[in-house]
C-alpha cells in the first residue's frame, strides 16, 4: 500500500478547483494567475461564491447551510409585573407634575409682567391726557386694557382708565359706550377718590352738576393738570364772564401749553367776543403745537376772513370722514350757525342730520360739552336751533343781580289801654 502523500503536498478540493478552470484559455490569450483573488469568469461568478468556497474549505462546510438556532426565551417572574407598571405610573406622574409646574410658572410670569407693564402704561396714558394727545391716548388706552386683562385684575388703574374714557367721550368720538365704561370704573373707584377720578366725574356730568363737583375737589388738583382749570373756565364762559374765563384759559395754557383742546377753547372765546387779533395769536400757538390736529384745522377754518374761503374750509372739515366725531360735529354746527355762508335750508338740514348721527342721537351732548359758546359771526342766538332746541339758550346766560333797598321794619303802634270803668 502506497504511502499517502504528505499533508503539505496534499491537494485540497479548493486548490484543485482553482487550478482547473472550467474552460481552457486559448493559446493566444495571455495567461493570468488562476486564483480566487483575480477575476476568472469561467470559474468564479461573484465574491459571494468565493467566500462560500473558502469558508467551506476551512470549516468543512458553508456557514449559510447552518441552521440559525432561535434565541432562548427570557422568562420573567409574573410577580414583578405590577412593580413595572407602578414604576411607569410614578414616572408619568412626575413628568405631569413637572409639566404643570412649568405651565403655572409661565402663566404667573405673564401675569407679573402684565402688572409691571400696566403700571408704566398707565403713567404714559396719564401724561398723554395731561398734554391733550387724544389720538395717542386712545391707542394707549387699548394697550392698557389688554394688559389689565392679562393681569386678571379688572379694577387696576380704574381712575386713569375712567378719565381716559371720559375725555375721549367728550372731546374725541362721543361714543356712549365709553361713557358707560367710565361710569362703571368710577363706581369701582368710589372709595379712593383721586385727581383722575375727580376729573372723569366732572367730564361725565352736566354743566350744572359739573360746577358743584369742581367746587368740592380743589384739594385734588395736580400742579400740572390743566383740565380742572379749563373746566372751570368753560363754566365762567357759559355764564358770560368773559374776563374770568379768559384768565382761566390762560392759566390752563400756562400749566400745559401743548393742550390743543384748551387752546381751541381760548380761541373760540376770543373769536366770539370779536377779539380777532387775540384769536389769531392763539391760532398761531395752536399751529406751533400741532398743525395737523383737527382742533387746529377747525380754528383755522373759522378764522378765515372771507366768507367764501371760510365756507370752503368748514365744509371740507364737515365732509372729512377721517376726523373724530366731536370736532366734525362742531364744524357742522359752525356751518349751520354762520349765516354769512349762505347755505340753503336743505343743506342746513343735512348738517343737522350729520351732527345728530355723529353724536349718536344724543341731543344733550353739545350743551354739556365743556367749551365756550360756539356762536359764529352773523348768527342769532334767539333764532338758531338744532332739532327744535334753541342753540345757546342753555349755554349763554348772564347772572342778573337785582339790588333792592334794605327792608325797613314798620313803626310799632303804641297800644293804648282804656280806662277802667268804675263800678
Amino acid at each position: 500500500m502506497a504511502d499517502p502523500e504528505p499533508r503539505a503536498n496534499a491537494r485540497t478540493e479548493l486548490i484543485t478547483r482553482l487550478e482547473r478552470p472550467a474552460a481552457a484559455a486559448s493559446a493566444d490569450e495571455v495567461s493570468e494567475p488562476r486564483t480566487a483573488i483575480f477575476r476568472n469568469p469561467g470559474f468564479v461568478v461573484d465574491a459571494t461564491e468565493v467566500e462560500a468556497v473558502q469558508m467551506s474549505a476551512l470549516l468543512g462546510g458553508a456557514l449559510a447551510s447552518q441552521c440559525r438556532l432561535p434565541a432562548p426565551r427570557m422568562r420573567r417572574r409574573s410577580g414583578l409585573r405590577w412593580g413595572l407598571w407602578l414604576g411607569r405610573a410614578l414616572m408619568g406622574s412626575v413628568l405631569v407634575s413637572f409639566f404643570l409646574a412649568i405651565v403655572a410658572l409661565a402663566i404667573t410670569g405673564v401675569e407679573e409682567r402684565a402688572r409691571s407693564d400696566s403700571k408704566s402704561q398707565a403713567q404714559l396714558l396719564q401724561e398723554l391726557l395731561i398734554t391733550g394727545s387724544l389720538s395717542e391716548a386712545r391707542s394707549h388706552l387699548e394697550k392698557l386694557e389688554a394688559l389689565v386683562a392679562q393681569a386678571k385684575n379688572p379694577r387696576a388703574h380704574a381712575a386713569i382708565r375712567a378719565r381716559a374714557e371720559a375725555t375721549l367721550y367728550r372731546f374725541h368720538d362721543a361714543d356712549p359706550a365709553r361713557k358707560g365704561r367710565a361710569l362703571r370704573l368710577l363706581i369701582a373707584e368710589k372709595n379712593r377718590m383721586t385727581n383722575d377720578a375727580w376729573v372723569a366725574a366732572a367730564l361725565l356730568t352736566s354743566r350744572t352738576e359739573r360746577a358743584s363737583i369742581l367746587r368740592g375737589g380743589e384739594a385734588l388738583v395736580l400742579p400740572r393738570d390743566a383740565d380742572p382749570v379749563a373746566l372751570a373756565a368753560s363754566l365762567e364762559a357759559g355764564l358770560g364772564r368773559s374776563k374770568e374765563a379768559r384768565a382761566g384759559y390762560l392759566e390752563a395754557e400756562a400749566r400745559e401749553p401743548s393742550h390743543v383742546v384748551h387752546l381751541y377753547a381760548l380761541f373760540s372765546l376770543e373769536h366770539v367776543n370779536g377779539e380777532r387779533r387775540d384769536a389769531q395769536l392763539v391760532l398761531e400757538r395752536m399751529e406751533d403745537v400741532s398743525p395737523t390736529s383737527p382742533w387746529t384745522r377747525l380754528a383755522s377754518a373759522r378764522s378765515q376772513s372771507e366768507a367764501a374761503e371760510r365756507k370752503e374750509a368748514i365744509l371740507a372739515l364737515v365732509d372729512d370722514e377721517t376726523l373724530p366725531a366731536v370736532p366734525r360735529a362742531l364744524a357742522a354746527e359752525n356751518a349751520f350757525l354762520d349765516a354769512s355762508l349762505g347755505l340753503d335750508a336743505e343743506h342746513r338740514a343735512r348738517l343737522l342730520e350729520l351732527q345728530s348721527s355723529l353724536l349718536h342721537r344724543d341731543d344733550s351732548f353739545m350743551s354739556e360739552l365743556p367749551l365756550p359758546p360756539r356762536l359764529s359771526e352773523g348768527s342769532d342766538p334767539a333764532t338758531a336751533s338744532i332739532d327744535g332746541r334753541a342753540i345757546g339758550a342753555d349755554i349763554i346766560a348772564t347772572e342778573i343781580t337785582i339790588e333792592a333797598p334794605p327792608a325797613t321794619k314798620p313803626a310799632k303802634k303804641k297800644r293804648t289801654r282804656g280806662k277802667r270803668r268804675a263800678r
